[in-house]
């Protein structure tokens, strides 16, 4: 979130000199008496470190937040980063979501199975359908050092391998790679897939953004409809981009022509 606000301009950064469980206090803010009101505070060390949350008012260097835990209070020597009421937390969040909702789903792995003695048929788990790639451990242990396995099929559930290539150390872990949708962004605290790649997913997010904004506010602003223009140029290049990122990754069966 704080990248996009970052792309959408008017973002600062200070160090605190005070603060409290609803408040941070930076005496070098300058700004007018509201100025900051609707926008989004993120802290960026102390013990609320990773916190975005709304700013629900500010006067006299003093930026007003929802409560936190005792154990997260704000105090000197944080460091944080402000964006202004422009684009609230809601619209970038929502954005983010829509760009999550948009690119459909994220890779992922399940390493439950192990391989069996004389088996060439695993059931996959519920759920861990539409297979990426197979890769087969060599090791008992972390990491495991898995390897790829490219003599398999995936059908009606099941996990075929090709008898004179199926994995036969008894006990090794089996890990596939499957696509599943993207968790929703239900709180700040919500981890985004490293799969994905984070730089087109901000400037996706972005284009949402002046979208909404350009919905609302007017249909025909010359200079948000420039910035969204130039938002989806670098979309586009970093979607394609991670399109061949995403075959790079997941290698071809050379059996059964797959990815």
């Amino acid at each position: 979130m704080l990248d996009v606000a970052e792309i959408l301009g008017g973002v600062r950064t200070g160090t605190a000199t005070g603060g409290s469980i609803s408040t941070l206090v930076d005496t070098y803010r300058t700004e007018p008496a509201e100025y900051w009101k609707g926008g989004t505070l993120f802290l960026l060390s102390g013990n609320s470190i990773g916190l975005a949350t709304r700013v629900l008012a500010f006067s006299e260097n003093t930026l007003t937040i929802t409560a936190v835990a005792a154990d997260k209070a704000l105090a000197a020597t944080n460091l944080y980063a402000v964006a202004p009421p422009a684009y609230p937390y809601d619209v970038m969040q929502i954005a983010i979501q829509r760009a999550l909702d948009e690119i459909g789903y994220a890779s992922t792995y399940d390493e439950s199975i192990l391989v069996t003695a004389s088996t060439n048929t695993y059931t996959i788990p519920t759920g861990k359908t539409g297979i990426l790639r197979v890769e087969v451990a060599t090791s008992t242990t972390a990491p495991y050092s898995y390897q790829i396995n490219n003599y398999w099929q995936e059908n009606n559930g099941y996990l075929y391998f090709d008898p004179n290539k199926a994995p036969s150390t008894v006990g090794m872990k089996i890990r596939i790679w499957y696509r599943t949708p993207h968790t929703d962004l239900i709180a700040y605290t919500t981890v985004i897939s490293g799969d994905l790649d984070l730089e087109w997913l901000k400037w996706l997010a972005v284009v949402n953004v002046y979208r909404d904004t350009l919905s609302k506010i007017s249909k025909d602003d010359p200079i948000l409809i420039d910035l969204m223009n130039q938002a989806m140029a670098k979309e586009r290049e970093l979607h394609e981009r991670h399109r061949h990122k995403s075959n790079y990754l997941y290698t071809i069966d050379p059996k059964y022509g797959r990815y």
